[in-house]
Protein backbone atom coordinates (compact mmCIF):
# COMPACT_ATOMS: atom_id res chain seq x y z
CA UNK A 1 0.00 0.00 0.00
CA UNK A 2 1.26 3.55 -0.84
CA UNK A 3 -0.65 6.62 -0.10
CA UNK A 4 0.30 10.30 -1.42
CA UNK A 5 -1.11 13.32 -1.06
CA UNK A 6 -1.38 16.03 -3.90
CA UNK A 7 -2.34 19.89 -3.31
CA UNK A 8 -3.50 21.64 -6.30
CA UNK A 9 -1.38 24.83 -7.76
CA UNK A 10 -3.69 27.72 -6.38
CA UNK A 11 -3.43 26.06 -2.75
CA UNK A 12 -7.21 25.37 -2.09
CA UNK A 13 -7.60 21.83 -2.77
CA UNK A 14 -6.07 18.62 -1.31
CA UNK A 15 -6.27 15.15 -2.53
CA UNK A 16 -5.58 11.81 -0.57
CA UNK A 17 -5.09 8.75 -2.37
CA UNK A 18 -3.59 5.29 -1.72
CA UNK A 19 -2.82 3.20 -4.20
CA UNK A 20 -2.33 -0.99 -3.19
CA UNK A 21 -0.38 -2.63 -5.84
CA UNK A 22 -0.62 -6.81 -6.65
CA UNK A 23 -0.36 -9.87 -9.20
CA UNK A 24 -4.14 -8.72 -10.64
CA UNK A 25 -3.59 -4.97 -11.00
CA UNK A 26 -3.87 -1.64 -8.49
CA UNK A 27 -6.09 -0.63 -6.86
CA UNK A 28 -6.26 3.29 -6.83
CA UNK A 29 -8.90 5.07 -4.60
CA UNK A 30 -9.23 8.36 -3.28
CA UNK A 31 -10.65 11.75 -2.12
CA UNK A 32 -10.23 15.20 -3.28
CA UNK A 33 -11.92 18.26 -1.63
CA UNK A 34 -11.87 21.55 -3.46
CA UNK A 35 -11.79 20.33 -7.37
CA UNK A 36 -10.08 23.39 -8.51
CA UNK A 37 -12.49 26.14 -10.19
CA UNK A 38 -15.45 24.48 -8.88
CA UNK A 39 -14.50 23.86 -5.09
CA UNK A 40 -16.54 20.29 -5.18
CA UNK A 41 -15.18 17.19 -3.87
CA UNK A 42 -15.14 13.94 -4.88
CA UNK A 43 -14.41 9.94 -4.15
CA UNK A 44 -12.71 8.30 -7.06
CA UNK A 45 -11.97 4.44 -7.38
CA UNK A 46 -10.12 3.35 -10.97
CA UNK A 47 -9.08 -0.56 -10.53
CA UNK A 48 -6.78 -2.54 -13.20
CA UNK A 49 -5.66 -5.46 -14.53
CA UNK A 50 -1.89 -6.66 -14.54
CA UNK A 51 -1.11 -5.15 -17.67
CA UNK A 52 -2.57 -1.79 -15.73
CA UNK A 53 -5.73 -1.60 -18.30
CA UNK A 54 -8.14 0.40 -16.83
CA UNK A 55 -11.39 -2.04 -15.59
CA UNK A 56 -13.43 -0.34 -13.27
CA UNK A 57 -13.91 3.41 -12.90
CA UNK A 58 -16.38 4.68 -9.90
CA UNK A 59 -16.23 8.59 -9.60
CA UNK A 60 -18.88 10.23 -7.20
CA UNK A 61 -18.83 14.07 -6.83
CA UNK A 62 -20.24 16.04 -3.83
CA UNK A 63 -22.63 17.48 -5.43
CA UNK A 64 -24.43 14.60 -6.88
CA UNK A 65 -22.87 13.75 -10.25
CA UNK A 66 -21.25 9.87 -10.48
CA UNK A 67 -19.68 7.86 -12.80
CA UNK A 68 -19.75 3.78 -12.59
CA UNK A 69 -17.92 2.17 -15.85
CA UNK A 70 -16.35 -0.63 -16.30
CA UNK A 71 -13.64 -1.61 -19.50
CA UNK A 72 -13.09 -5.32 -20.46
CA UNK A 73 -9.47 -3.94 -20.67
CA UNK A 74 -9.95 -4.20 -24.64
CA UNK A 75 -11.20 -0.92 -25.20
CA UNK A 76 -14.94 -2.02 -24.79
CA UNK A 77 -16.70 0.40 -22.01
CA UNK A 78 -19.95 0.06 -20.26
CA UNK A 79 -21.72 2.50 -17.84
CA UNK A 80 -22.62 -0.17 -14.52
CA UNK A 81 -25.68 1.78 -13.85
CA UNK A 82 -27.69 0.95 -16.10
CA UNK A 83 -25.46 -1.58 -18.43
CA UNK A 84 -25.57 0.60 -21.31
CA UNK A 85 -22.78 0.08 -24.14
CA UNK A 86 -20.59 3.30 -24.22
CA UNK A 87 -19.10 3.50 -27.94
CA UNK A 88 -18.17 6.77 -27.63
CA UNK A 89 -14.95 5.60 -25.65
CA UNK A 90 -14.41 2.64 -27.71
CA UNK A 91 -10.31 1.85 -28.13
CA UNK A 92 -9.86 3.96 -24.78
CA UNK A 93 -7.84 1.54 -22.69
CA UNK A 94 -6.61 4.14 -20.05
CA UNK A 95 -9.08 6.45 -17.98
CA UNK A 96 -7.49 10.25 -16.62
CA UNK A 97 -9.19 11.52 -14.47
CA UNK A 98 -9.25 15.33 -14.29
CA UNK A 99 -9.70 16.07 -10.69
CA UNK A 100 -6.52 13.98 -9.86
CA UNK A 101 -2.62 13.21 -11.63
CA UNK A 102 -2.81 10.08 -10.08
CA UNK A 103 -4.25 8.31 -13.33
CA UNK A 104 -1.29 9.35 -15.39
CA UNK A 105 0.28 6.74 -13.46
CA UNK A 106 -1.51 4.12 -15.50
CA UNK A 107 -0.19 5.10 -18.91
CA UNK A 108 3.45 5.55 -17.40
CA UNK A 109 3.31 1.93 -16.13
CA UNK A 110 1.30 0.48 -19.10
CA UNK A 111 3.59 1.40 -21.51
CA UNK A 112 6.69 1.39 -20.26
CA UNK A 113 8.48 3.86 -22.30
CA UNK A 114 12.28 3.51 -22.75
CA UNK A 115 14.08 7.45 -22.39
CA UNK A 116 12.70 8.90 -25.92
CA UNK A 117 10.23 6.92 -26.76
CA UNK A 118 6.68 8.40 -27.09
CA UNK A 119 3.25 6.91 -27.87
CA UNK A 120 -0.23 7.90 -28.69
CA UNK A 121 -3.02 6.57 -26.42
CA UNK A 122 -6.81 6.85 -26.10
CA UNK A 123 -8.73 7.59 -22.33
CA UNK A 124 -11.57 8.00 -21.07
CA UNK A 125 -11.46 11.32 -19.67
CA UNK A 126 -13.77 12.08 -16.56
CA UNK A 127 -13.97 15.71 -16.96
CA UNK A 128 -14.13 18.45 -13.79
CA UNK A 129 -17.07 19.35 -12.09
CA UNK A 130 -18.66 21.84 -14.79
CA UNK A 131 -16.46 21.64 -17.51
CA UNK A 132 -18.85 19.82 -19.84
CA UNK A 133 -22.67 20.64 -19.51
CA UNK A 134 -23.20 16.41 -19.30
CA UNK A 135 -20.70 14.83 -16.74
CA UNK A 136 -19.64 11.81 -18.81
CA UNK A 137 -16.57 9.93 -19.63
CA UNK A 138 -15.28 11.66 -23.60
CA UNK A 139 -12.37 10.06 -25.44
CA UNK A 140 -8.92 12.25 -25.50
CA UNK A 141 -6.04 11.24 -27.64
CA UNK A 142 -2.87 11.81 -24.86
CA UNK A 143 0.64 11.90 -25.84
CA UNK A 144 3.04 10.57 -23.58
CA UNK A 145 6.93 11.09 -24.12
CA UNK A 146 9.60 9.85 -21.67
CA UNK A 147 12.27 12.99 -21.57
CA UNK A 148 14.25 10.90 -18.51
CA UNK A 149 14.21 8.58 -16.12
CA UNK A 150 11.94 10.46 -13.94
CA UNK A 151 10.49 12.89 -16.78
CA UNK A 152 7.89 12.33 -18.96
CA UNK A 153 5.93 14.94 -21.16
CA UNK A 154 1.63 14.88 -21.33
CA UNK A 155 0.14 16.11 -24.74
CA UNK A 156 -3.33 16.45 -24.98
CA UNK A 157 -5.20 18.62 -26.94
CA UNK A 158 -3.16 22.33 -26.92
CA UNK A 159 -2.05 21.30 -23.33
CA UNK A 160 1.43 20.10 -22.32
CA UNK A 161 3.03 19.36 -19.06
CA UNK A 162 6.26 18.09 -18.01
CA UNK A 163 5.50 15.68 -15.22
CA UNK A 164 7.89 14.81 -12.49
CA UNK A 165 7.69 11.24 -11.09
CA UNK A 166 8.81 9.01 -8.10
CA UNK A 167 10.10 5.58 -8.79
CA UNK A 168 6.45 4.02 -8.63
CA UNK A 169 4.75 6.23 -11.69
CA UNK A 170 3.16 8.70 -9.08
CA UNK A 171 3.61 11.86 -10.53
CA UNK A 172 5.57 14.70 -7.70
CA UNK A 173 5.32 17.66 -9.71
CA UNK A 174 2.32 18.77 -12.15
CA UNK A 175 3.62 22.53 -13.41
CA UNK A 176 0.43 24.51 -12.92
CA UNK A 177 -2.00 21.78 -11.77
CA UNK A 178 -0.53 19.75 -9.16
CA UNK A 179 2.20 18.91 -6.38
CA UNK A 180 3.12 16.00 -4.22
CA UNK A 181 2.60 17.39 -0.52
Amino acid sequence: MTVVRWQDANGTGIEHCQLDRDSTGLRLSGVVAGIRESGDGGFYLVTTDAHFRTREVLVWLTSGPRLHLHSDGLGHWHDLRDGSSLPALAGCIDVDLGMSPVTNTLPILRLGLDIGQTADIRAAYVPLPGEFPKFQARRMLQHYTRLERDLYRYESNDFSAELHVDADGLVLDYPQLFRRL
